[in-house]
């Protein structure tokens, strides 16, 4: 990117003999003529600004590539020629960084700060990628979930809000073009956000600590000089050694590698996606890990399955286990791709808010608003009992040869037949005894009367907590001809009684009892 930005930053100075001169300054220092020549381009040596300007846009940024480790010099250079910070950033549409639209990185990182995860950012990016993503994944502002810090007022005030502070060091998008100044790009902007101020105090409070470094070659200046600093600081007082974490899937430059120590533990040979969405699902596994620990020390009262005993119940033990460790990484590649081609689509952004709908499903047997990422409640007691059915399910479903997914998974798990029919399953704990059955029905019907229909012709509800169900009649749902969208079919709808899965008597007794009260 910024060897397009200073490709672009040339392209567009204002004509005259300075922009002329500036430029094959650079052009002949780094023998763009003679590079231009390999390719079969002829120009004059030293090329000239206006046969700079006739390029193609990928073999300009490509010449430009060889100023990147000077790009602050540059930009320093070409401010005076354009006359004005603002000028020059608006030569490069700086109004990008507002416009840029989050990928696949962004949002895993947006549900790792809702989820507390992560408890402090700090970017040298001008860009609102994270901000954007965290707004589309809740329904409350950003300034709740993260407490940006672009200048030094906000700085002071970042105990004021959520306890997730998300310093941008280099500058905000939203400063362009009213404050421009506070915009890091040249040599003296650097120099300056290395000094004491805010900036300084950020980077120290946040290098002092476990980090992780993404997307960071360890030539930026903001960042390595503290660094060094730091880790002379803890050498002299003899302090433990703050740990750094590069992610970098080739090998690494020689400042990231003093950033490591050199140790290969601490080179993370992942892209950004595979890094983020490996954090996300790896705090969802061992808060998963931690139910089983805790069903670990239950005794049999304690249990919903009451008949399982100790045996048994380790044995079922042992198969969640192999759900969360094996089974859960498989659904992953399943879904992004194998490591060799991995596929960072809309479907796979959206997996963290699909799951989020099923939990909220669990908990509470309806989701309140589609399309939104809600906070994972970790409650271990419910929790294995959840992972103790969903292993049961997954069973069934290799046994009589049905796929499983999470489309549209505000209405549950889409269970395929060979024959192409789809079913849901809804995977409910209930927040009452005795209220699961209606609340599912008024969900349900809520939907149809919203939707026109729901996407499967049948729901089933497969209990994971000891309810009573099938004692109100008036909550059935209503015949064909009486609902308010003519022609729609109303969703068949299956409750299976709790008595008879949490009366089994192991776990296969509870595989062979769903499968046949699924009918498949």
């Amino acid at each position: 990117m910024l060897a397009r930005l200073v490709a672009e930053a040339f392209r567009n100075l204002p004509v005259g003999v300075e922009s002329n001169s500036v430029f094959e300054a650079h052009s002949g220092r780094h023998a763009f003529a003679l590079k231009l020549a390999a390719k079969r381009i002829t120009v004059s040596d030293p090329c000239t600004l206006e046969e700079f300007r006739t390029l193609p846009l990928n073999v300009a940024q490509e010449l430009c590539s060889v100023l990147v480790p000077t790009y602050g010099d540059v930009f320093r250079d070409l401010q005076q020629v354009y006359g004005s910070k603002q000028a020059m950033l608006t030569g490069i549409d700086f109004q990008r960084f507002s416009d840029a639209e989050p990928d696949v990185a962004h949002m895993f990182i947006a549900c790792l700060l809702i989820e507390g995860r992560i408890t402090q950012v700090l970017t040298t990016n001008w860009d609102r990628l994270i901000e954007k993503a965290i707004a589309r994944n809740t329904s409350k502002p950003c300034s709740e979930t993260a407490k940006v810090v672009i200048d030094d007022p906000s700085w002071l005030d970042r105990f004021t809000g959520p306890p997730v502070i998300f310093a941008k060091i280099h500058g905000c998008a939203t400063q362009y073009p009213t404050n421009c100044d506070e915009i890091v790009i040249t040599t003296t902007d650097l120099h300056i956000a290395a000094a004491p101020g805010w900036r300084h105090d950020a980077v120290h409070d946040i290098l002092s600590r476990r980090v992780l470094f993404c997307g960071y070659s360890a030539s930026d200046y903001t960042l390595m000089v503290p660094a060094k600093v730091i880790a002379d600081l803890r050498s002299r007082a003899a302090l433990p050694n703050a740990e750094y974490f590069v992610a970098h899937d080739a090998d690494l430059p020689a400042g990231a590698r003093e950033l490591t120590g050199t140790s290969a533990d601490y080179h993370l040979r992942m892209y950004a996606n595979d890094m983020f969405a490996s954090l996300y699902f790896a705090a969802m596994k061992k808060r998963f890990e931690n139910a089983i620990t805790t069903a670990e020390q239950q005794t049999q009262p304690e249990r919903a399955f009451f008949k399982w005993n100790d045996a048994i119940w380790r044995q079922a033990l042992d198969r969640v286990q192999i759900l969360v460790s094996n089974e859960l990484a498989a659904f992953l590649e399943a879904t992004i791709g194998p490591s060799a081609s991995r596929s960072y689509d809309d479907s796979v952004s959206n997996l963290p808010i699909d799951l989020a709908h099923l939990r909220q499903l669990f908990l509470e047997g309806l989701v309140r608003q589609r399309g939104i990422y809600v906070p994972f409640r970790f409650d271990p007691v419910k929790d294995i009992v959840l992972l103790i059915i969903m292993a049961a399910v997954i069973d069934v479903a290799r046994a009589a040869n049905l796929t499983l997914s999470v489309e549209s998974s505000f209405a549950g798990i889409t269970i395929t037949e060979v024959g192409g029919v789809k079913r849901k399953i809804m995977l409910v704990h209930g927040t009452y005894v005795g209220s699961v059955e209606p609340m599912v029905h008024e969900y349900v019907s809520d939907i149809e009367n919203v939707d026109g229909r729901f996407p499967t012709f049948e729901v089933l509800v497969i209990p994971c907590n000891q309810y009573t169900v099938g004692k109100y009649p008036a909550s059935a749902p209503a015949p064909v001809l009486s609902k308010r969208l003519p022609g729609t079919h109303a969703t068949k709808r299956t409750f299976i009684k709790p008595d008879g899965v949490f009366g089994t008597n192991d776990f296969a007794n509870l595989v062979l009892h769903l499968r046949a009260q699924l009918g498949v």
